[in-house]
Formats: C-alpha cells, structure tokens, sequence
C-alpha cells in the first residue's frame, strides 16, 4: 500500500521566447501542505518533464524514508 505523497507535481506548457514554433514545458514540485516550491525546470517535451517530475518525487520520498 503507498501513503500519499506530500507533494504536488505542476506541469504546464508555456510560451517558448527563443523558439517561438517549438513547445517549452515547466514543471515544479511543491510541499502539499505549505505550497512551498521544492523544485522547478523546464523540459522541451512533455515526456522529459514527467520522467523528471518522476525522478524527483522518488528522490523525495526515498530520502523522507531513510
């Protein structure tokens, strides 16, 4: 069984000023509770701003279980 995380992933396409035709995505980590931001970037495809969201939620939780 898996708790719920503590954290909230956003991720929303933006406008890309360098390359207007090519899509930009930003994504931050936010502490649920507290709204804080945890962590932020941005990835040219959608795919890359999940896997990161994914590594990073699981670095998170990892390190909040050792």
């Amino acid at each position: 069984m898996r708790c719920a995380s503590p954290y909230r992933a956003e991720i929303e396409q933006v406008a890309n000023v360098r390359h207007p035709n090519l899509p930009l995505f930003r994504y931050v980590i936010r502490e649920q509770y507290s709204d804080e931001l945890v962590f932020d970037g941005v990835a040219g495809d959608m795919r890359d701003a999940i896997d990161s969201v994914n590594a990073c939620l699981d670095y998170l939780q990892g390190a909040a279980a050792a």
